[in-house]
């Protein structure tokens, strides 16, 4: 029972982490990927996370990182509004509290406020 325990869970890693590390072994492959897909890495992943974003801010170039900005809003279109008021509240001057979220992702919002990238229209 217990190594057919352990074939699964080995058979699962397989399934759902080696697309991941393979992905990763090359870093501008990644990057287009991620710019291009979000964050779906695998099937299981949610692709409207802004969580790769610093990664692609750090890794990639400035269009990389708008198109994944880009795509994350036009595929999460119940943020849009609230992404587009901090952009505002920001754009008057108001301070970036980093260790304060108004919504799930805010921290990465701001991040992008700050890098220049823009809300597609």
């Amino acid at each position: 029972l217990q190594d057919e325990s352990v074939t699964q869970m080995t058979d699962v890693l397989k399934y759902l982490s080696f697309p991941i590390f393979k992905l990763q072994e090359d870093a501008p492959n990644a990057i287009q990927h991620i710019a291009k897909f979000g964050s779906k890495l695998n099937e299981f992943m949610n692709p409207n996370k802004l969580s790769l974003l610093p990664f692609l801010l750090s890794h990639g170039a400035k269009a990389e990182a708008q198109q994944f900005f880009n795509n994350f809003i036009d595929y999460s279109p119940e943020w849009r509004n609230r992404i587009e008021d901090l952009y505002k509240e920001l754009e008057k001057g108001r301070d970036f509290r980093w260790n304060y979220l108004e919504f799930p992702d805010a921290f990465h919002v701001k991040l992008a406020f700050a890098e220049g990238l823009k809300i597609p229209s």
